[in-house]
């Protein structure tokens, strides 16, 4: 808006017309609280006890008076960008056999080939 208004020089109303928004969202100021006190604590918590996770941080920090739902402690915990590690999922090996060499025939492995289900007399 006030980009519009500068640049071109019209009024809030004409801006606000070009942009199609209303005028009131113009002058909307922000009362939220902040909670810097809240966002260094958990800082503070989450670097000294790494493993946690966001539940038990907010465990934590109930214990020690602190007035906060577990809404509002993801919502601030997810702004900050605390959060566990992410594991690797874990994956099964299999297990790759060593290739045969023309050398050594009976290296071949006993399961590969028809012969390997039948019986020796």
């Amino acid at each position: 808006m006030r980009y519009l208004m500068g640049r071109y020089e019209v009024s809030t109303r004409r801006a606000c017309a070009v942009v199609k928004t209303t005028r009131s969202s113009t002058s909307y100021v922000c009362r939220k609280d902040p909670l810097t006190a809240l966002r260094q604590r958990m800082r503070e918590l989450a670097s000294t006890r790494v493993r946690f996770g966001y539940r038990r941080l907010c465990v934590l920090l109930q214990r020690e008076g602190w007035a906060v739902g577990k809404e509002r402690f993801y919502r601030v915990y997810t702004e900050e960008g605390l959060a566990l590690r992410r594991k690797r999922p874990w994956r099964h090996t299999t297990y790759s056999e060593p290739a045969a060499s023309v050398a050594c025939p009976w290296a071949v492995p006993a399961t590969r080939g028809a012969s390997a289900s039948q019986h020796r007399s």
